[in-house]
């Protein structure tokens, strides 16, 4: 609802949501900001794609990897 001042020079809003909590938990405490549009939920098939291409980077990065060993790496002064 918006309304203006009479001066037409300002205007207030005021909106009603209603939020549906089906968790099971109360949150009696609990601070909401309402931000207008679409909400954009990454899918679990994008996840499981980052995921495989993570997996994919550090086998090669492990494949091309140098070892050493551990004695080498120790100085003994």
């Amino acid at each position: 609802m918006a309304v203006l001042n009479q001066a037409d020079t300002s205007t207030g809003l005021t909106g009603w949501v209603t939020i549906d909590n089906r968790s099971g938990t109360p949150y009696p405490n609990a601070l909401l900001k309402l931000v207008a549009g679409d909400i954009h939920r990454v899918q679990q098939e994008v996840r499981k794609d980052r995921m495989v291409a993570r997996a994919s980077a550090m086998e090669a990065a492990a494949r091309n990897s140098k070892r050493k060993p551990f004695s080498n790496i120790i100085s003994t002064h």
